[in-house]
Parts: C-alpha cells; sequence; structure tokens
C-alpha cells in the first residue's frame, strides 16, 4: 500500500504545475477537421494490430506506429513511405520487424526523438518478450556506431520463466536530449497471487544494475511502487519540461489508480481515483498539467482526471480532494481489455481516443472525447454537466462499418492516439473482422484525405523488408 507523502502537493505544484488547463479557442480549431479511415495492415486467417503505440516525428509530422504481427509473434513498425513503400494500399507505406526473435512484441510503446538541428534521429519501442518473460527495447538511431540502425536489447527478466514476468505493461519515453525513460511492470505469480511490482528504467554508460549480455550494466532499473491481487497492472509514462518522470498506475484487481512523481532517488506516490481498475493514459501538456484519462472496471466509465489542489472530488492516500475526476462517456463494465489513449494539442486540450464496448446487442466502436472548447463552442454532448451544459464532445470515428463486413466488425481492443505539430490527430488501432477471418491495423486521421480499404498487406515475405528507417 502507497504510505501518505505530505510533501506531495508541493512536489505536484513543481514538478507537473498548477493550472487551470487550457483556454484558447481557435477560429477554425483543427478538432473540426474531417476523418478519413485506412486500413493499413491486414492478414486473412490471423490477426494483426494488438499492442500497437502511435508517435510523430515533430521535425517533418510523420507518423511511425509499433504493433504486434499475433500470426508470426514479430515485433513490426510501419509508417508513410513517400516512394518505395512495401505494405499498405498502393504501397504507400512501410513496414518492418525491429525484432522476429522468438514470440516478441506484446505491450508495445514507441516514443521518436529528433534533433534535426544535429541532425540526429532515434526511435525508441519497449516491449514484452513472451519467450523469456522479459523486457526488451529496440533503439534505431541515426547516429550509431558504426552506420545508422537497429539496436535490440534485454533490459530486464525474472529470476523463474513462467512464474516471473518483466514488461507485460510498458510506456516510454525520450527526453530532451534524447536519453530513454521507461516504466514497466513486473510480475510474480505466489502461491496462486499475482505481485505487481512498477518499475522504471534509464539507460546509464556503465555500473547500471540491469541489462542482458551486450546491454549488462548499462540499464539501472529500480521498483518504486506494487500492487498485489490484480490479474493486470496498467501503466503510463510522460516527463515534465524538465524531463522529471511521472507515472499513473492502476491495478484490475485493487481498482486503485495512484500517481508517482519522481523526486531525486525516491518516487513519492499518492492516490487519485479508487474506482478505476483499468487501461490508464497520462499526458503533461507544455504547461507541465497532467492529463489522465482512464477505465473505470466495474461501472464502465471513461473518466478524465486532473490535479485541483483542492475542492476536487478525489484524491486519497495523501491527495485528499486534490484531484478532479470526472465521468467522460459509459463504454461497457467487465472488459479486460479496453483501447484507451491520450494524448494532449497544441492548445493543450486532451485527446482520448477510446473503445466504446456499451452496446450488448452492437459490436464495440471506435471513439474520440475531446472538451468542446477544442471545438470551438462551450456545449458538447458528454462528460459531466456544468451549468446546465456538457463540456465535452464524444464523436464515433469508426462505427464497424467502414471498409465492408458490417455487423462482424470488432474495433479498438487496442488503440493509441498521437497529434501531430499542426495540431492534427491520428488514432492508430486494431480491427477484427469475424465474418471474413481477418485481422487489420487501422489508421485514422485528420490529415489524410483518402479513405483506401484493402486486404492481406502483410503477404511479403521477412526476408524482403529492410531496417533502414530514416529521418526526415
Amino acid at each position: 500500500m502507497i504510505k501518505s507523502r505530505k510533501f506531495f502537493v508541493v512536489l505536484v505544484m513543481t514538478a507537473l504545475g498548477l493550472t487551470t488547463g487550457a483556454s484558447v479557442v481557435r477560429a477554425d480549431p483543427p478538432a473540426n477537421s474531417p476523418w478519413s479511415l485506412e486500413t493499413i495492415a491486414s492478414i486473412t486467417g490471423g490477426d494483426v494490430g494488438q499492442y500497437n503505440s502511435i508517435a510523430f516525428n515533430e521535425a517533418n509530422g510523420k507518423p511511425y506506429i509499433s504493433y504486434y504481427q499475433e500470426t508470426y509473434h514479430d515485433l513490426r513498425l510501419i509508417y508513410p513511405a513517400a516512394t518505395g513503400g512495401n505494405c499498405g494500399p498502393n504501397n504507400e507505406w512501410y513496414c518492418e520487424a525491429p525484432d522476429t526473435d522468438g514470440d516478441v512484441g506484446q505491450y508495445s510503446s514507441i516514443d521518436y526523438y529528433a534533433d534535426s538541428a544535429a541532425g540526429i534521429y532515434r526511435i525508441g519501442i519497449a516491449y514484452y518478450d513472451v519467450t523469456n518473460d522479459t523486457l526488451k527495447v529496440a533503439i534505431w538511431a541515426s547516429d550509431a556506431f558504426p552506420s545508422p540502425g537497429w539496436t535490440v536489447s534485454t533490459i530486464d527478466s525474472g529470476s523463474e520463466p513462467g512464474y516471473y514476468w518483466v514488461g507485460r505493461s510498458t510506456s516510454l519515453k525520450f527526453d530532451s536530449i534524447g536519453e530513454v525513460h521507461i516504466a514497466y511492470t513486473e510480475s510474480v505469480d505466489f502461491m496462486g497471487t499475482t505481485i505487481h511490482g512498477v518499475r522504471y528504467a534509464t539507460s546509464v554508460a556503465s555500473g547500471g544494475n540491469c541489462g542482458l549480455e551486450t546491454a549488462a550494466g548499462k540499464w539501472q532499473c529500480d521498483t518504486f511502487a506494487s500492487s498485489s491481487g490484480s490479474p493486470e497492472l496498467f501503466i503510463s509514462l510522460d516527463l515534465t519540461s524538465a524531463d522529471t518522470p511521472a507515472v499513473v498506475y492502476s491495478g484490475s484487481g485493487s481498482h486503485r489508480m495512484y500517481i508517482c512523481v519522481k523526486s531525486g532517488a525516491s518516487w513519492p506516490c499518492v492516490g487519485i481515483d479508487l474506482f478505476a481498475g483499468g487501461s490508464v493514459s497520462l499526458a503533461i501538456d507544455q504547461s507541465d498539467f497532467p492529463h489522465i484519462g482512464y477505465y473505470d472496471y466495474d461501472n464502465g466509465k471513461l473518466k478524465y482526471a486532473t490535479y485541483v489542489g483542492t475542492a476536487g472530488n478525489c484524491g486519497f492516500d495523501g491527495a485528499t480532494d486534490e484531484y478532479q475526476c470526472d465521468v467522460l462517456d459509459t463504454i461497457g463494465d467487465g472488459q479486460s481489455q479496453v483501447g484507451l489513449s491520450l494524448a494532449v494539442d497544441p492548445d493543450g486540450y486532451p485527446i482520448i481516443a477510446y473503445e466504446d464496448a456499451s452496446d450488448p446487442l452492437g459490436f464495440p466502436v471506435l471513439n474520440i472525447a475531446r472538451p468542446a472548447l477544442a471545438h470551438g463552442t462551450t456545449i458538447g454532448n458528454c462528460g459531466p454537466i456544468v451549468n446546465l451544459v456538457r463540456r465535452w464532445q464524444c464523436t464515433t470515428i469508426d462505427d464497424a462499418t467502414q471498409g465492408g463486413g458490417a455487423g462482424y466488425l470488432y474495433e479498438a481492443d487496442f488503440a493509441s492516439v498521437a497529434v501531430d505539430p499542426n495540431g492534427f490527430v491520428a488514432v492508430a488501432y486494431n480491427e477484427m473482422d469475424d465474418y471474413n477471418n481477418e485481422g487489420r491495423l487501422k489508421f485514422a486521421s485528420q490529415e489524410f484525405s483518402d479513405s483506401i480499404f484493402s486486404d492481406d498487406f502483410e503477404s511479403a515475405s521477412l526476408s524482403a523488408w529492410s531496417s533502414s528507417v530514416g529521418g526526415p
């Protein structure tokens, strides 16, 4: 159990900022731009696109998506290709497999680092190695020695594979100088009870306490929180403008959600909500203000939490009433896996992509929730009622009727959202077509104008795929 920390209020005000959120209203907000949907990876007789994660190259606005290819048990990466693509509609995308050693690629988390002035570009993907129950990271670097390329490393492992799992939830971010920060879980089966540790890894030149084989001693890994009795632990990491890491986590057994912010060598943690227990997603905006989207497992709600300091409606274990937790939408209760991801636009408004499985007679759909102000209005259709009106706008992006097979499509068990430098939103998510027995990775965007649907993009052999990502 996390103990109370009296100094956490000061810590949050310093590290995360104490603001009231965004107040900018654009004349023609990007939030009102139309959406296009595109299937970018597909395979018949199998599944593809689970555990997806998306990040933009801030220098040129190009999206990069990591995902798990269940049929071949590989970690995959896909991104748009101006020329020479090998997958997606009309070969307009490029696919490669950074790691194919065993069953790898679940729980992937991607980030992109660009220093255009120095000509340095890096992609980092943290993920779970099912075969060895270990946490791995794949890093592509333009400044790698002796030439640009991928480096795949095992960061952390359990002592007893099959009873000790490391990396079954991951979250990776690059800091302002291109160093890697990873939050992840370790889980131990102790006499039928699962005990979880929340861990943090960062790279070091030497003398670290983790890393295997060629990575030995090049990572420092520390446990800073724990949870027991939960079949699953969900985590999310982000960094402040000062590169201070903050981690939110929630257990599906305890249903409690906590936030921990690194302070020196310690990680003071406080409670946010007693009614959570599912997917969580943390983003810190340009003013160092935290935004948290999460799933209320018991009540089947999409929720959003912010730090308000006083007079909030949630917070415990050292943060009583310091948070405001609002219900945004009903999305179906008791789901073991819910696609849910939060990002922040350039104006500081949160965007939440989420799976809505609330219709007991229908099929899950992909929705987006944003504050009504992001759309240039004060009146929305979801979220809490303030002064007689709702302040959020919830919109269905993919209603399981796109691209054929309507009535057999399951949308967004996994979903990841990101914002490009111009404020346009993109969502990577998976789709399962039960009728045609086909799994798909889809891409919804406010920037691309054409909706293209095709099948069997992953028929090319792995040996034909290169490992040259390139910069902008």
